[in-house]
């Protein structure tokens, strides 16, 4: 093979291993963030820790005593000489309002409204980036994630009293998640990070693949390449996520006190690519492990000498084959592309094409080769 196309295929494996890096985020970014169910579980996964609770019923506190003038409702209820302590009663009732909060957020019917508010919102704010007419539920275009009922919850168990009730505005305790005018560049990005997944993937195996064709003789060590490639990818993505969490903890948790919350919150929110950094480093390993077996080592050889006999016979080869994707891809199902049909296709596909060249060279090599490992 000449030193050109050895040198093309080595620039192939490596532009392809990159491109698996650059789809690792990209799975992640996508399932994550325009995916509704994956938002709201992990939404209410987030309500759930302890730190981030805390914080969010602060929050619901503080809206609550912004949009009410409490202490003017305790006043308007006390004899006229003991109007002086409005102020403090109103400070002592928001410390019970947040111990309140923080068992409201905890109840399993909270939590069931915190999930409806953002399903809802993030079904909004995918409708809008699609481009499929107004935003309906919003106002002036507006995507919000609407905690009001939460905040109306928290007035009636604080108990400021009823003719509080009824004040609180529409669209008090509603977080801003886009404005109209950031619609426009939010849908370029969407079309972008809803089609780079699938480009990646598929730009990825296909710079693979051009690899094994350039360079016939050197199939073994593109494969073995590419499986470094992946395993590095993998690793890289989980060390990128650990340098991006340091930087988003630091911009967000202003004080020592916010740092849990945004810790445990970031800790969340990269499962999925922690989960598909796994995987990558999964499918690393196993093609070094069969470009391993295919390679000229003596414990290789020996293995292929010792599965010859069984490999001959295409029945028995593909029946193990077979029972070996069942147990993994169906039983087992590890990695997220293992869990969704068209991937594990294609996964299994893949490794047929692999397990194929294994068991052909095998096979022409120890022709003869009984069940014992000897040569005939």
């Amino acid at each position: 093979m000449s030193r050109r196309r050895r040198f093309t295929a080595i620039a192939l494996v490596a532009l392809a291993s990159l491109l698996a890096f650059v789809a690792l985020l990209a799975i992640w970014a996508n399932r994550q963030v325009l995916d509704t169910e994956n938002w709201t579980e992990r939404s209410t996964r987030v309500l759930a820790t302890p730190a981030v609770r805390d914080r969010v019923a602060g929050y619901l506190v503080d809206r609550l005593y912004a949009e009410v003038d409490v202490a003017a409702q305790i006043e308007a209820a006390l004899p006229e000489r003991l109007a002086p302590l409005a102020e403090p009663a109103a400070g002592a009732l928001r410390t019970a309002a947040e111990r309140t909060a923080r068992d409201q957020l905890s109840r399993a019917r909270t939590q069931q409204a915190w999930e409806n508010a953002n399903r809802t919102a993030h079904t909004l704010l995918i409708r809008a980036l699609e481009g499929g007419g107004p935003i309906v539920g919003t106002q002036d275009g507006i995507v919000v994630l609407d905690l009001h009922e939460l905040l109306t919850e928290l007035q009636e168990r604080v108990g400021i009293g009823g003719r509080a009730a009824g004040r609180l505005p529409e669209d008090a305790a509603r977080l801003t998640l886009m404005r109209s005018e950031q619609i426009g560049t939010a849908q370029d990005l969407f079309k972008l990070l809803d089609a780079l997944p699938i480009i990646a993937v598929v730009l990825s195996l296909g710079l693979f693949g051009g690899a094994l064709a350039v360079a016939p003789t050197w199939r073994r060590q593109a494969v073995l390449g590419y499986g470094a490639g992946l395993a590095g990818a993998g690793i890289a993505a989980l060390v990128t996520a650990r340098l991006l969490g340091d930087a988003v903890v630091g911009a967000v948790a202003t004080t020592e006190a916010g740092v849990p919350a945004a810790e445990q919150v970031w800790s969340i929110l990269t499962e999925l690519l922690d989960e598909a950094a796994t995987a990558a480093i999964g499918y690393g390993a196993l093609l070094l492990l069969g470009g391993w077996l295919a390679g000229p080592s003596r414990p290789a050889r020996a293995a292929r000498r010792v599965t010859a006999p069984y490999l001959r016979d295409p029945a028995v080869a593909y029946g193990a084959f077979a029972l070996l994707v069942v147990l993994v891809v169906v039983w087992w199902a590890p990695t997220p592309a293992t869990r969704n049909p068209l991937t594990a296709v294609l996964l299994v596909a893949l490794a047929a094409v692999g397990f194929e060249a294994l068991r052909r060279r095998a096979v022409r090599e120890f022709p003869a080769a009984d069940p014992a490992g000897a040569d005939g």
